[in-house]
């Protein structure tokens, strides 16, 4: 996979995993700021485990 590819893929992955992690930590009762901080944290360790796969 190319330069580009990799940035397509973390452009794509970051914003799912945030979002996946909001509507995950809402689901479970959390405040929303809290929730925003769990969605941040999943877009961030997306982002690692992604950089080191590819």
């Amino acid at each position: 996979m190319d330069k580009n590819g990799k940035k397509l893929v973390l452009a794509v992955a970051a914003p799912l995993a945030r979002t996946a992690g909001q509507r995950w930590a809402q689901h479970r009762g959390a405040q929303r700021w809290e929730a925003a901080l769990v969605g941040v944290l999943a877009a961030v360790l997306a982002t690692a485990l992604i950089q080191q796969v590819l």
